[in-house]
């Protein structure tokens, strides 16, 4: 149920699914962060409802950029893959979107995600998590005293 509505909500490319890890291919790769992001959104929002249960669900992400081999109607293979898929399946924890260095370069001007670089002892290549910046609007309030009017039988009656 979920990849379905993943792939009517976010409209990626093609999708291939494989036990509990799924594949998506994207036509540009801003569309596959913003599929990412809503994603853990989504996830957040059901671990806070009523339907969620005492266990609360958690999504990994891989994302890669690059060139891919496409096989057949559902299946890509190459170097970026590989790379996205171990992050995306070996390396990042629940609620991480971790990107290839293909990646981070093709969206790295995007003002609302910040890009953590990131390490692990078993990888060769560099890698990024990707964490949306959250907006925080600010106001300043002033009280002043406004005249105010109120409407009687007999006219208006003007208060200060």
């Amino acid at each position: 149920m979920f990849v379905l509505a993943f792939a009517f909500i976010l409209q990626p490319k093609k999708i291939r699914t494989f036990a509990d890890d799924f594949t998506a291919t994207f036509y540009d790769p801003e569309s596959a962060l913003d599929a990412a992001l809503e994603i853990h959104r989504r996830v957040r929002i059901f671990n806070q409802s009523e339907q969620s249960c005492d266990v609360c669900f958690e999504c990994t992400i891989g994302l890669g950029y690059g060139e891919v081999f496409e096989i057949g109607a559902d299946q890509a293979m190459g170097n970026e893959m590989n790379q996205t898929s171990k992050l995306g399946e070996d390396v990042a924890r629940g609620g991480e979107t971790l990107i290839t260095e293909g990646f981070y370069s093709a969206v790295k001007s995007r003002s609302d995600v910040s890009y953590v670089p990131r390490t692990h002892e078993d990888l060769p290549f560099r890698f990024y998590r990707a964490e949306p910046i959250e907006k925080v609007i600010s106001c300043k309030l002033e009280f002043k005293p406004k005249t105010w009017q109120t409407a009687t039988p007999l006219g208006m009656t003007q208060g200060v």
